[in-house]
């Protein structure tokens, strides 16, 4: 295959910086969202060994269908009170992944 000068004539020009922003933007957002996905995690823990919003005396209590209930019902409060701002945990997240972030080197100061 020949490539001439009109061919070469014919390519566009790609606007890189806008390109970056885009991933860079992208890539932002799936940190977002993947910090806060973590620290649900870790509240979902946190409440299922503190038995919060678990039924109690329950003829049921024990069985597969509360086990899976009281599963689903920590979750959904994790991610409400993550959705409410959480205990912060996915912000120290954020900020640690973020690019261009000099939390490091001022710690190590």
């Amino acid at each position: 295959m020949d490539v001439t000068v009109n061919d070469i004539n014919h390519i566009k020009p790609v606007d890189l910086p806008q390109k970056l922003q885009d991933k860079n933007a992208w890539k932002e957002e799936q940190i977002d969202k993947k910090s806060k996905e973590f620290e649900a995690v870790f509240i979902a823990e946190s409440l299922k060994h503190a038995k919060i919003g678990m039924p109690k005396d329950s003829e049921l209590q024990g069985t597969l269908v509360t086990d899976t209930f009281d599963s689903f019902m920590t979750r959904a409060l994790a991610d409400s009170i993550v959705e409410q701002g959480g205990f912060g945990l996915a912000e120290h997240i954020k900020k640690s992944l973020l690019p261009n972030n000099n939390a490091h080197s001022q710690n190590i100061k």
